[in-house]
């Protein structure tokens, strides 16, 4: 039987939050950068100025700061359980994440929920350690041409593909899979899933997947 293969964010949908929102905390600047994450997610302002200007709040934090929020991030309740029985199931996981591999991946290496394939981007330091106002972007609008591209990579098609997400550049994911998945999530998220998912325990999202 051919794979399948399950694409989710990370940001407010395996997380409970937003990491970026987490480093504002760090520096300071919570509310300002928690006020541009909104208008990214509810779809009013293109994700690649976004975080240019969240990025430009942030200029004061240094690499460890950054690893002080990667060890006070988690996953929603039942991401563990989930993660077993899409393992059980033979699934491919991947997470597509306009996110940072910084602080993904040590997340994920903790949380024992590494996926198959990991797509985020990478922050950037100076010779000081103080971080950088640009980020490497590999994935900011572009979910829906990253899970096309994985999709004709491992030759899984949309009708055995499920993408989850909450926010607006998952919509682009969702158009490439047959199941789709919002995450208590806005409006203009919620009207292009096929599946709506307002629970907080991850586990029970099992029983929606095909």
């Amino acid at each position: 039987m051919p794979m399948r293969l399950i694409a989710f964010d990370f940001d407010s949908t395996l997380a409970p939050g937003e990491v970026i929102d987490e480093l504002a905390r760090e520096a300071g600047v919570y509310e300002e950068v928690a006020a541009v994450t909104a208008r990214t997610m509810g779809g009013t302002l293109d994700f690649t100025e976004a975080m240019r200007q969240r990025l430009a709040l942030l200029g004061g934090l240094r690499r460890d700061d950054v690893d002080r929020v990667a060890a006070r991030v988690g996953l929603r309740p039942g991401g563990g359980a989930l993660w077993s029985e899409l393992r059980r199931r033979d699934y491919r996981i991947a997470i597509i994440s306009g996110g940072f591999l910084d602080v993904l991946g040590t997340v994920l290496r903790r949380e024992q929920c590494e996926p198959d394939h990991l797509f985020a981007n990478e922050l950037r330091f100076d010779a000081d350690g103080r971080l950088l106002p640009d980020a490497v972007l590999h994935v900011s609008s572009n979910k829906g041409d990253v899970l096309r591209e994985l999709q004709e990579a491992l030759d899984i098609p949309p009708s055995r593909t499920v993408a989850v997400g909450d926010g607006a550049t998952d919509i682009a994911m969702f158009r490439e899979a047959s199941t789709s998945i919002a995450v208590q999530a806005k409006p203009l998220v919620r009207e292009a899933a096929t599946i709506v998912f307002d629970e907080d325990d991850l586990e029970a999202l099992a029983s929606l997947l095909p």
